[in-house]
């Protein structure tokens, strides 16, 4: 009987594990496009009444059109309104 030693490399799991990890992130591939946004859509109802409510919060501070920081205050309450369509309400 021969003494082998085990040095932890067994070629006929490679494949597999080579096979498993290639599942694995094409699962997490689908997954992530798949995957419900939590971004307002374009054009929607609540998007477009966060928008206005932006616009006039802008206009209220006299921030508009332009920010102090010379952004664009209506691209700023679109970014804001695709973050949380609750960006400019009144509490």
């Amino acid at each position: 009987m021969k003494n082998v030693e085990d040095n932890g490399s067994h070629p006929e799991n490679e494949i597999t594990g080579g096979a498993f990890l290639f599942a694995i992130l094409i699962v997490a591939f689908v997954i992530w496009v798949v995957w419900p946004s939590k971004k307002v859509l374009v054009g929607s109802a609540g998007e477009n009444t966060c928008v206005q409510r932006g616009i006039a919060y802008f206009k209220e501070i006299e921030s508009y059109p332009n920010l102090s920081n010379g952004r664009d205050a209506t691209s700023v309450a679109i970014e804001r309104c695709n973050r949380t369509i609750n960006a400019f309400d009144l509490n």
